[in-house]
């Protein structure tokens, strides 16, 4: 399935929506073959921020989107393996 860009805001399109927007790029890059060794979210961060400043304000939106990702990764080797110990050993 093949999905166009997100159109995400909030009152300023940068905090929250610079959240769902880091979370959502690391996501596409874990579905072409990114493992988390590959992913660098915090470089992945600075160059969306070269594009829109100040994305991602709080480190509570910091935290989120990492262990967003995380989950991610997590529910996608349970889903790969059906074991989810797998899942609980990373």
């Amino acid at each position: 399935m093949v999905w166009g860009p997100a159109v995400i805001h909030c009152s300023a399109g940068i905090g929250r929506s610079g959240t769902f927007c880091l979370v959502d790029a690391a996501l596409v890059l874990i579905d072409r073959g990114a493992s988390l060794a590959d992913l660098n979210l915090r470089q992945l961060l600075l160059e969306m921020r070269s594009y829109r400043e100040y994305m991602i304000q709080t480190p509570d939106q910091l935290r989120f989107a990492y262990l967003s990702v995380i989950d991610s990764l997590k529910t996608k080797e349970v889903g790969e393996t059906g074991d989810p110990a797998c899942a609980s050993n990373s």
